[in-house]
């Protein structure tokens, strides 16, 4: 058993950087691209001021609550 799923995670997105992860509307995006996006959009967060282990609520376009 790994020592904690987020290590198994980067472990992932390590080993298969190049390939692709997700394809949508009829564009490919690799892991290492899914990477880059997910920093910037954590970066975004904490300079508005988010912190880590807070609980959030926001709303998507569906007007649906998530955390």
């Amino acid at each position: 058993m790994s020592a904690h799923f987020l290590d198994d995670l980067r472990r992932t997105f390590a080993d298969c950087a190049a390939r692709p992860a997700l394809r949508c509307l009829g564009r490919s995006y690799s892991y290492a691209d899914l990477e880059s996006r997910v920093c910037q959009g954590a970066a975004l967060l904490q300079r508005l001021g988010m912190g880590r282990g807070r609980p959030r609520r926001g709303v998507d376009a569906g007007q649906t609550a998530f955390l």
